[in-house]
């Protein structure tokens, strides 16, 4: 039977869980679904341009909750989307299956880079004064996230790689960090600074918040975890303030985690998964040929890991990989440019999919 409340399509490219628990799915061709896991309905946003109706929606490729509530869109061909959600909205779920006469929505456009309209925003960062960071495929901006009127280009800094925010418990300023070139570029209140890096073998640098008290900056020869106060203080990064050298033949860091018992988790690209131990300065090694987009570990402590498309549950005692209970549609593959599996308050995993039937 026809069920109004479902899931538009089997395409879904990204997921947010909002301040409230709430889940947002993305999809690559029918907009965006707000689910309430109470009643397992979803709730539709159409994401098309009604300047351009026969264009279809947009391609979603990152969500974004800004501290207010609203829901920031990145979307294919250099547009962001900012959804203004009714106060109603913001705490509880939509009267009707369709919900996008209940929102506003403000769009913007970046600039174009010739004739190449693929550029997608795909990291923003909110500051409690208005202003919100933003990084696109070849560009950073700035943004009045409370009143936008347009984006604003920062041409000396490019395009960041990475980009995270950190506000310390202690301090109330918040911190940012950037990853241009060979350097990270970092921001305190009004103040900017360059902190360069070593050499990097294919200019692949990791940058992520662990925690409010820990940024973590891996390239294929060294481990820096530091505190936001510590990160902005340097000057440069080196093998003498490096928490680790990264053992031989890393390639590529796709992903870090830090598990329940302090251990640190590096996928790798190609040459699997590191486990790095803080208390005997040793890396041990897993899966030694697979490539890792993605580690997750769940409220047990169990963790899981993706290899090219499918999500499998570690077993660390025997170095293997077993399949893992949601995945038993041998007919669907995950979406290639998926990065999240969550787990919901009700112990319920959650990964996108593109379905074929």
């Amino acid at each position: 039977a026809y069920n109004k409340y479902r899931l538009s399509s089997n395409a879904c490219s990204t997921l947010l869980v909002d301040h409230r628990g709430r889940l947002w799915v993305g999809t690559l061709t029918n907009g965006l679904h707000l689910y309430d896991d109470r009643t397992q309905r979803f709730y539709y946003i159409d994401m098309s341009d009604p300047a351009s109706p026969d264009a279809g929606n947009f391609e979603i490729v990152s969500l974004h909750e800004d501290p207010e509530g609203n829901i920031w869109v990145g979307t294919s061909q250099n547009k962001l989307v900012k959804i203004t959600l009714s106060d109603s909205l913001k705490t509880g779920f939509p009267a009707q299956a369709n919900a996008t006469g209940q929102v506003r929505f403000s769009r913007f456009s970046f600039p174009l880079f010739g004739a190449d309209n693929r550029d997608s925003p795909t990291h923003i960062v909110f500051h409690t004064d208005g202003q919100a960071m933003v990084s696109a495929a070849r560009g950073f901006f700035t943004i009045n996230w409370q009143h936008p009127k347009g984006v604003t280009q920062i041409p000396q800094f490019g395009s960041m790689a990475s980009l995270v925010q950190v506000t310390p418990k202690k301090n109330r300023s918040d911190y940012w960090f950037g990853f241009i070139a060979n350097s990270l570029i970092g921001w305190q209140k009004t103040e900017r600074k360059i902190i360069r890096l070593p050499p990097i073998k294919n200019y692949n640098v990791y940058l992520v918040a662990m925690d409010d008290h820990t940024i973590a900056v891996a390239t294929p020869d060294f481990l820096w975890l530091m505190s936001p106060e510590q990160l902005y203080a340097q000057d440069s990064l080196s093998a003498r303030n490096a928490f680790a050298v990264m053992p031989p033949n890393v390639f590529a860091v796709s992903k870090l985690l830090i598990d329940k018992t302090g251990n640190i988790w590096v996928g790798t690209g190609g040459y699997g998964l590191r486990r790095f131990s803080p208390r005997i300065k040793q890396f041990k090694t897993y899966l030694p040929s697979a490539s890792l987009t993605y580690l997750f570990q769940d409220r047990q402590g169990q963790l899981y890991v993706r290899d090219q498309f499918d999500y499998r549950q570690l077993v660390q005692s025997g170095n293997r990989r077993i399949k893992i209970p949601f995945r038993d549609n041998t007919s669907s593959i995950l979406y290639e440019q998926s990065k999240y599996l969550m787990q919901d308050r009700q112990g319920f995993f959650w990964a996108s999919v593109n379905s074929t039937q």
